[in-house]
């Protein structure tokens, strides 16, 4: 237990939000954007490898985040040893969803279940639910052995093989025949087992909702189409939407790898916002999902709304610098308000600029010696570049690994809004990147 210090006696008490296991530029933004206003509960692993100063030991608990038990001790202890209250709790992370719906419920904090955040990690379960529930998403099917994934490519053509759960592109693959069905299940398997330990991976339970990737892997039809990215905010009865994006993907990378978002996203005129709206929340609630910030994916294909992805967080990568520099939101402030109860405060959606939020790609692999923005920052479309990779860092491809290859991140304004993409390579093209050994250009 905790001993209180004379300094600490003078602290008095003092509503935090508990903020669980977010990456430590969240930390340090979140700190200087909303000074004392919330508790970091952080793995050690974070704090160790950050660039980042860290927050005074009153703002953040470093605690293993294993086993969800010694993490409630240790944020109780903590709690008491300062005399903080906990106002509310959010968390940014895929990986830390089930442990902060187990944390809410233990401290009598809205969020999401448990029951809720695994079903709508799970890629396979929230497809059958939206299925159930009448709503429009690909055919998709849980596999145990390779053999099933030929057969499900047999049955419906072009299919994508990704994990039961994870993030973004990360071990995506698009199947054209049962060959490449087979061999891209062995890739997903044998990665997985490599990445033991990892917390997005795990298995967790809650009743008789499982969320095993260990043992499942998830094959869905391949849908052609338009895709967009939605923050929303579900209260009960009532949802709110933040922002819509259309994603652009890199032609060039793995399959699925996003290379931008255009905001606002232009919505096709079969499509209304109302009914969006509708799909949304219909597809919210069929998770057991009912109060939250969320990010949801959906592509729009011969009109039709097919939903891809629904998670009670929102959207990371570039999109809070996005928004924030598009319409002056910020999507990690209206989740600290969330959590705290509060309604949000957005602009009118005529305020908000066209933009797109472009993901900086390495190259190659290798070991960077230097990256030279120089060309991209000059580039008056450019309004602000943002690197997160540095000299010595090891640059790793898919499908070994897939967030090393990202740089960073420019928010530009492009000429011409149907020209997102020619625009995007363009400005990709001015990123100089010279590596261990030799340059490349």
């Amino acid at each position: 237990m905790f001993s209180a210090s004379k300094d600490d006696s003078n602290h008095s008490a003092e509503e935090r939000l508990l903020v669980i296991d977010t990456t430590t530029d969240y930390i340090d933004f979140i700190c200087r954007r909303y000074p004392g206003q919330a508790l970091f509960v952080t793995d050690p692993a974070r704090r160790r490898d950050a660039r980042e100063p860290a927050p005074d030991t009153r703002s953040e608990l470093l605690v293993e985040m294993a086993e969800p038990g010694p993490v409630l001790e240790s944020v109780r202890q903590h709690l008491e040893h300062y005399g903080i209250k906990a106002a509310g709790i959010t968390c940014f992370d895929c990986e830390a969803l089930w442990l902060t719906a187990l944390l809410a419920r233990e401290f009598g904090l809205p969020f999401p279940s448990e029951r809720a955040v695994l079903t709508s990690r799970n890629k396979y379960l929230s497809k059958r639910l939206w299925q159930q529930a009448g709503l429009d998403c690909p055919a998709v099917a849980q596999l145990k052995q390779p053999e099933e994934a030929a057969a499900f490519c047999r049955e419906q053509g072009k299919i994508i093989l990704k994990p039961l759960c994870g993030s973004g592109s990360e071990l995506l693959f698009v199947c054209s025949t049962p060959l490449e069905a087979l061999a891209a299940f062995s890739v997903i398997r044998q990665r997985l087992k490599e990445m033991e330990g990892d917390r997005l991976y795990a298995d967790q339970r809650s009743g008789a909702v499982a969320l095993e990737p260990s043992r499942l892997i998830v094959a869905e039809e391949f849908v052609e189409g338009i895709e967009f990215s939605c923050d929303f905010l579900i209260k009960g009865a009532e949802l709110t939407m933040i922002r819509v994006a259309r994603k652009w993907l890199k032609p060039d990378q793995a399959p699925g790898t996003i290379m931008a978002y255009q905001l606002p996203g232009e919505l096709p005129p079969f499509l209304p916002l109302a009914k969006l709206r509708q799909q949304l929340f219909s597809a919210a609630r069929a998770l057991g999902v009912d109060q939250a910030i969320c990010m949801a994916d959906l592509i729009v294909s011969e009109e039709r709304i097919m939903l891809l992805e629904l998670t009670p967080r929102p959207g990371g990568d570039c999109l809070p610098p996005l928004l924030r520099a598009a319409c002056g939101v910020d999507s990690i402030g209206l989740a600290l308000d969330a959590a705290r109860g509060c309604p949000l405060q957005l602009p009118a959606a005529e305020q908000q600029r066209q933009l797109v939020g472009l993901r900086l790609f390495a190259p190659r692999p290798g070991v960077i010696v230097s990256i030279d923005t120089t060309s991209l920052e000059n580039d008056p479309r450019v309004l602000e570049v943002e690197l997160v990779r540095h000299p010595g860092d090891q640059i790793l491809f898919p499908p070994v690994a897939y967030a090393s290859r990202v740089l960073g991140h420019a928010v530009f304004q492009p000429c011409d809004a149907k020209q997102v993409q020619q625009e995007s390579l363009e400005l990709l093209d001015t990123l100089v990147v010279q590596y261990l050994g030799e340059e490349s250009v």
